[in-house]
């Protein structure tokens, strides 16, 4: 069989999946490659998609197409077992580390995020000598470190200092679990408050294992960032072109006006998704102080997700949408136009 593979996303990261599918289909004597729709001819075609803010692909495969992922809101699909369980081909990507997770799950059952609702509680997923291959480095994707990691760890976090306040007062190197440790505030009687979620866990594995934690970009701009993307040869998130100054979360929480009003313009259904959400679950999206009290229309001490999109068309209509913007020259902050 002839397979095309379709990362919908882009190839900024490597999709486990396909990598899962190209490995078990090579190793049935198919070819596996990056489906070309012009000059391609296949005999099936995987699509995956990740984010549901990626635009679908448009292109058009005369042949079985399995389109499958988060990306299409499609949580019950998964790997037959003999894929899941197989080393990824790491060449697809062209990767020097492997990837994969020692648990899948989550203890936690978050509101907003749908790890506990498609995958459950925290579960062991694969052994490390599974999908570690022939690497020396592996990448763990798992949510929970403290489940199945009982190793000296190096925390990598691409936290920026300048993206605000609470995160201007961290530091560039220290340990994950430092305030388990130590008091990262105090209450109004002069007390410590420390963390204390699974505390006797974190105790233990501290007294086997390091905790490092670096941020090796935490001194940097935001340009500074987009350039070293752009000059190693790496397309940055497709979301900066589309004119927003933060990503990650659609919208951040902390998203400024401008990047709200791009996704009021650009993608209204997930406003209304968010205003859904905010009903079902009696409470807002954002803080109190996102908009002035008086362009709160709901009533509510918070403004719901409708009140803070009126309120930036408003701002934009009247010219007054600048937050703390530099204009440019494109519709990219950054500069990304072509």
């Amino acid at each position: 069989m002839r397979i095309g593979i379709v990362d919908v996303d882009g190839h900024h990261f490597p999709n486990l999946a396909l990598m899962k599918l190209s490995a078990w289909h090579k190793s049935k004597g198919d070819s596996v490659e990056f489906a070309d729709a012009m000059f391609g001819s296949y005999d099936r075609v995987y699509m995956s998609k990740v984010f549901t803010f990626t635009p679908d692909c448009p292109d058009v495969y005369r042949c079985e197409v399995v389109k499958a992922g988060t990306g299409y809101r499609d949580y019950t699909t998964v790997l037959p077992e003999e894929v899941e369980h197989i080393t990824p081909d790491y060449s697809l990507y062209g990767v020097t580390e492997a990837y994969g997770f020692l648990t899948r799950g989550c203890p936690n059952h978050c509101p907003w995020c749908i790890v506990p609702h498609k995958e459950g509680s925290i579960r062991p997923a694969s052994p490390i000598r599974e999908f570690i291959g022939n690497k020396r480095r592996a990448v763990l994707l798992d949510n929970n470190v403290l489940d199945e990691v009982q190793d000296n760890m190096l925390m990598i976090q691409g936290i920026r200092g300048a993206e605000s306040p609470a995160r201007a007062k961290m530091s560039k190197q220290c340990t994950y679990f430092k305030y388990y440790f130590e008091p990262y505030g105090y209450d109004k009687n002069g007390k410590p408050k420390k963390h204390t979620y699974r505390g006797k866990d974190v105790r233990a594995f501290r007294e086997k294992f390091a905790d490092d934690l670096l941020r090796p970009v935490f001194d940097w701009s935001a340009q500074q960032v987009i350039d070293y993307i752009l000059a190693a040869g790496l397309e940055p998130n497709p979301l900066y072109r589309m004119g927003y100054k933060r990503v990650g979360c659609w919208p951040c929480v902390m998203a400024n006006q401008r990047d709200i009003l791009n996704i009021a313009r650009q993608a209204p259904e997930r406003i209304d998704e968010i205003g859904n959400l905010e009903t079902e679950l009696g409470s807002s999206f954002f803080g109190p102080d996102k908009i002035p009290a008086r362009a709160i229309h709901s009533g509510d001490k918070y403004p719901n997700i409708h009140d803070v999109v009126r309120y930036v068309k408003w701002q934009n209509a009247t010219g007054s949408l600048f937050d703390d913007d530099t204009a440019t020259s494109c519709m990219s902050y950054y500069g990304l136009c072509e």
